[in-house]
């Protein structure tokens, strides 16, 4: 619903509908939802009148949002999101935002603890963790700039590590054509020597 609902604020805004009648903004709204937003704003049997008036069928679709919310399991859900494998920092802490705004937290700065809380204990890596809670006053923003330090880093070490090894086996290779190379060559000379050796006794 917020999703949508900030959807059709930029819509507006940009297409200019504010500016038209009523009924035409309220008709713009239906025709902006999907299949399953259809659905449910049919299920809200508005009357004719206030379904013409776009006020109200904001403060309908509203009213359902909010009967459908869950506190407690949304919560939940916050507080269990981990950090999965191969999953990037900065796409965890946007789910981790995004599922924030549906907890209903006091206020922005106990939002802001929670998710700093919900970084440190859902990260992947161990190290990191330990050098999250090493940091004394730490909040989300210094949580947010470590991690995205520490991965920073740790990618640079698997790509160290990668071209290292790249350039390991490419030597290998090297040498190994050097040592053929010789070997043929060592070879070649050694018949040469024995054909010469025969012309010799003959």
């Amino acid at each position: 619903y917020k999703t949508w609902n900030s959807c059709w604020n930029d819509y507006i805004l940009v297409s200019g509908g504010g500016e038209k009648p009523k009924e035409y903004q309220a008709a713009l709204m239906r025709y902006s939802f999907s299949a399953e937003t259809r659905n449910i704003y049919d299920s809200l049997n508005l009357s004719e009148e206030d379904s013409k008036d776009p006020d109200k069928v904001f403060k309908a679709m509203e009213k359902y949002a909010k009967s459908m919310l869950n506190e407690t399991l949304d919560r939940h859900t916050f507080h269990s999101r981990q950090q999965m494998d191969g999953e990037g920092f900065d796409e965890f802490l946007t789910d981790i935002k995004l599922l924030a705004k549906d907890c209903n937290f006091c206020n922005d700065a106990c939002q802001s603890s929670n998710i700093r809380d919900r970084i440190v204990g859902g990260v992947k890596d161990n190290e990191l963790r330990k050098q999250l809670l090493s940091v004394k006053d730490l909040n989300e923003a210094k949580t947010i700039e470590i991690s995205r330090a520490f991965e920073t880093a740790e990618n640079g070490l698997k790509s160290l590590k990668i071209t290292k090894s790249e350039k390991f086996e490419v030597d290998r290779v090297n040498s190994s054509f050097k040592v053929t190379d010789q070997t043929t060559v060592t070879n070649k000379l050694t018949t040469t020597i024995i054909i010469d050796l025969m012309k010799l006794s003959v």
